[in-house]
């Protein structure tokens, strides 16, 4: 039978306390008769303790609640054992009137019917807080606990240490923490925590107390026993349908294999087939390309033959018709020069002569007119050597056209052209281009236009090459635009720099192209469009003519835009090398921006550029429908790659 004497303790641990009371229920110790601060008291029950020792939680919120009713507050509560018997330690804190904290310490050894329990009870006495204040100011000191001046409480200080979240009076703080024990090893607290630890390590109990605990035990290790040997069976049976399993994936895999080596074999055997067909084949096809390469070489010859004959009979027919037209020529200027003193003399018998009478002419100028009539015939004495230098296919202004209403201004261009001035020469032939004071006659322009560029005039040189290179005024030619451009470049002309480099890169003479975009660069200021800095940068860019510069191309492309803000290629190509981090620092932001402004300007490759960025959220904000506007905008000025990427997206939103 149980009894109060079942469980007890080693006496050694309250050595020179004093029994205070006993009875069948229980015993009570004093340390000192005389001032009750410490108490220890034995008490038996004989029926279970009715706490919840199956589940920790439950029971640490039935131990923190009445300690609550009672005005105290919970500081720890934990689940052990001993020799197989379940114990519960818990310790509290109780406010004592005026000041103090009583701090009470439970030990309960739960019986399978009773129960025994080890009270103590330690008082705080004297001056009270140290401890509190001292562990106060180490946690301030570390930033654990701040002072709230909203509260006017120190935040942090107090904490349930099972529930974070509880509020109420009495809680435990952070000097109660059991790692302060060794700093304050006589305050009541430490005491207490102190006391418990011995009883747990010197419990005794009998053996018929124990006996109850090692049915429990046998039919546990039982219980346990049966449950391992289901748990046996249950792996054994894992085992072998595992490797049930991994035996039908190997017979699966044998027989892939075997399926795989026979689709080999016949995949083998078809290109060994094939291999011999496509030797027959070869070997058909050298014997026919021989046979074609024979032929060919036999027509090619018997071209050649005929080229040379047609090449005789043409430059025969052009010797003959070079010299009819030059005698052609003569004629048509010996007419000419008779017209136009038949026009002078009839001029000067009409109107003309009382209009230089009117409006009084000098004599400078009256020998300027005398000059443009006698100016037919000095040209037709100069006939040969004029002839030698000008081109085939233009003819000299017919008299017709210098007869056409001709004004007071128009007849001072005149005048000046016919006595060698360049650019009245050049002035003359944009007359006759735009139909200007004359009437309007391609021949008669590109005549002028010549005459002023064989006399060195740069401006008419870049005209003439314009004129070859857009074949507006004669039929094309990209040699003779080549010539009259490299004229008009070697005399510092700036945009005839930039079209000669644009033409020789065409050519694939990209080192001589350079050379003329670094001139034409050079110029500085003078490149207002900003053409000759953003084509040499391009060169750079793209190792154009010579090795790949980045840094340099920057430069270039950064000065093309600083002097033409529209200067949509320079724009785009350094937005490509903020992007790519080409020479500068790969800034994304500022890439959209550069290819943002050069789509503004409706430059396709732009356009592109800047819906990838809005697709990809590159440097701005990711927008799909951004992105669609800029494809469809690059799309329809003919880039390819935006069509596709609208397919693809159309394809997607359909999905």
């Amino acid at each position: 039978m149980t009894t109060i004497k079942s469980v007890n303790f080693d006496p050694s641990i309250i050595k020179g306390w004093t029994k205070d009371a006993e009875d069948a229920q229980g015993i009570a110790w004093m340390d000192d008769p005389a001032d009750t601060n410490y108490l220890l008291l034995k008490q038996f029950f004989d029926h279970h303790c009715g706490l919840p020792i199956d589940d920790l939680a439950a029971l640490r919120d039935s131990i923190r609640v009445y300690a609550n009713e009672r005005g105290g507050g919970l500081i720890s509560c934990d689940l052990l054992e001993e020799k197989g018997v379940p114990l519960i330690r818990i310790v509290e804190k109780m406010p004592m009137q005026p000041h103090g904290m009583a701090y009470e310490g439970t030990l309960y050894v739960a019986g399978k019917d009773t129960t025994f329990i080890f009270r103590t009870v330690c008082l705080e006495r004297g001056t009270t807080g140290a401890r509190d204040n001292s562990v106060l100011a180490i946690c301030f000191s570390q930033g654990v606990v701040q002072f709230d001046p909203k509260t006017k409480s120190m935040a942090g200080w107090t904490r349930d240490p099972y529930d974070p979240g509880g509020v109420y009076p009495s809680m435990p703080n952070l000097s109660e923490d059991e790692r302060y024990d060794s700093q304050f090893p006589d305050h009541p607290l430490s005491r207490c925590r102190r006391l418990l630890r011995k009883l747990e390590t010197s419990l005794q109990f009998d053996e018929e107390f124990l006996a109850e605990f090692k049915v429990k035990e046998e039919e546990e290790q039982e219980s346990k026993f049966e449950i391992e040997q289901r748990q046996v069976e249950a792996e054994l049976e894992r085992r072998a349908e595992a490797e049930r399993q991994r035996q039908a994936r190997l017979d699966a895999e044998v027989e892939l294999e075997r399926k795989a080596s026979a689709e080999r074999e016949q995949e083998a055997e078809k290109e060994r087939a094939e291999r011999e067909r496509q030797a027959a084949a070869d070997v058909e096809q050298q014997a026919q390309a021989e046979l074609v390469a024979a032929a060919e070489l036999e027509a090619a010859a018997q071209l050649e033959r005929l080229a040379a004959a047609q090449k005789d009979e043409r430059q025969a027919a052009a010797e003959l018709a070079r010299k009819a037209e030059l005698e052609r020529q003569a004629g048509a200027d010996l007419e000419r020069a008779a017209a136009e003193r038949e026009a002078a003399a009839e001029v000067e018998k009409t109107a003309p002569r009382s209009r230089s009478m009117s409006l009084g002419w000098s004599q400078q100028e009256r020998q300027a007119a005398a000059e443009v009539e006698r100016q037919p015939e000095a040209e037709v004495e100069r006939q040969p050597d004029a002839e030698a230098e000008r081109q085939p296919e233009v003819l000299p202004p017919s008299p017709k056209s210098d007869r056409v209403r001709l004004d007071e201004d128009i007849t001072a261009v005149i005048t000046s052209a016919h006595a060698g001035d360049v650019d009245a020469q050049f002035q003359l032939g944009k007359a006759y281009r735009d139909g200007k004071g004359v009437g309007q006659d391609s021949e008669d322009a590109v005549f002028w236009f010549r005459k002023s560029a064989k006399n060195g005039y740069a401006q008419a040189q870049y005209t003439l090459g314009e004129v070859y290179d857009t074949g507006d005024l004669v039929k094309k030619d990209v040699e003779e635009a080549i010539r009259w451009h490299r004229m008009a470049a070697d005399q510092g002309h700036l945009q005839a720099q930039i079209n000669l480099g644009c033409l020789l890169e065409k050519r694939d003479a990209e080192e001589e192209a350079l050379q003329w975009f670094r001139k034409a660069a050079q110029q500085g200021e003078k490149n207002e469009s900003g053409y000759g800095q953003s084509n040499y940068g391009r060169c750079l860019l793209y190792g154009i003519g010579g090795e790949q510069n980045f840094a340099e191309a920057v430069k270039w492309l950064k000065e093309a835009v600083k002097l033409n803000v529209d200067n949509d290629s320079a724009l785009y190509m350094l937005g490509g090398c903020y992007d790519n981090g080409d020479g500068v620092e790969q800034d994304y932001v500022r890439a959209f921006d550069l290819y943002r402004r050069a789509a503004e300007l409706n430059y396709g490759m732009a356009q592109y550029e800047a819906g990838k960025c809005y697709l990809d959220g590159r440097g701005v904000k990711k927008q799909r429908q951004k992105a669609i506007e800029w494809f469809e905008k690059a799309s329809e000025n003919g880039h390819e790659k935006a069509a596709k990427q609208l397919e693809l997206l159309k394809e997607e939103s359909q999905l």
